[in-house]
């Protein structure tokens, strides 16, 4: 997977509405927000996304995009499915603030689900 600090400025800050015992909730600067996603991609097996929606605020400073992500949960095989809503805000065209909304009730069904 391609690193995205190229994407990010150095004092990036990211905010997850959600946590686990492997993911925290915030993430300061660009190397940490490379790294947020790892306790994520730990225990998930992303296939794909889709369903992208973006909304422009006027100022074009911030943008609001939902989507869904698909995968399975490496501890067990059971299918992930989960809607995301994301609030970015853009600084001399570099990602400044991520901030994610999810269905967390979602992730704990597939998270605690027994093994298929």
């Amino acid at each position: 997977m391609a690193s995205i600090s190229s994407t990010l400025s150095p004092t990036t800050s990211s905010t997850r509405s959600f946590t686990t015992s492997r993911l925290a909730s915030h993430y300061p600067g660009a190397a940490g927000s490379d790294g947020s996603f790892k306790g994520y991609c730990d225990s998930i097996e992303l296939q794909s996304a889709d369903k992208l929606i973006t909304h422009k605020t006027v100022n074009g400073r911030v943008l609001v995009i939902e989507y869904e992500v698909h995968g399975n949960i490496l501890a067990t095989g059971v299918k992930y499915n989960n809607r995301f809503c994301s609030i970015i805000k853009i600084e001399n065209r570099k990602i400044a603030h991520w901030r994610d909304y999810m269905d967390s009730l979602a992730a704990w069904n597939a998270l605690t689900a027994r093994a298929q």
